[in-house]
């Protein structure tokens, strides 16, 4: 779980899992709503973080760059790296290499995904992997660990 103070007496919360689950803040989270005395004004909800990229990354006169070419899903915190190196890849390369580039990494990203998720049921989906509660709390050693590999760490 993740809070931050807004602007305007505002409370951000992020939740980020695999299942969906009730909304019980953690004790930090708590602390800051009851010290903040912060009030609920509307409901939780749910937003798909799923991984996602364009058919095309780039054309005449115009790049994708960022989560505007692919997203990944926040577990495998990788985010902004790819942000970052598409933005250096799109200012130093061609329109074809810039394409290459971004497939590559698509491709890359897709096998990592797919083998920290494997042996979990679905096929590397993140999806609930059974045995009752959230797959991405029991596994958490192993999703750093795959994430670092990721980004060249491990």
């Amino acid at each position: 779980m993740y809070s931050a103070p807004l602007p305007d007496s505002r409370l951000a919360v992020m939740l980020v899992s695999d299942t969906p689950r009730p909304w019980t803040p953690s004790p930090l989270t708590q602390s800051r709503i009851d010290e903040g005395g912060y009030a609920m004004t509307a409901q939780p909800r749910r937003v798909d973080a799923g991984s996602a990229r364009l058919d095309r990354a780039c054309g005449d006169g115009w790049l994708a760059i960022g989560d505007a070419a692919m997203s990944f899903d926040p577990i495998s915190s990788h985010g902004l790296l790819t942000a970052l190196s598409t933005g250096l890849a799109a200012g130093e390369t061609s329109l074809a290499d810039y394409q290459a580039f971004t497939d590559t990494t698509w491709r890359a990203y897709a096998r990592m995904r797919h083998a920290c998720y494997a042996g979990r049921g679905g096929g590397g989906r993140h999806r609930s992997g059974g045995k009752g509660g959230d797959w991405f709390l029991r596994n958490r050693l192993r999703m750093a660990t795959c994430a670092s590999r990721l980004h060249g760490f491990a």
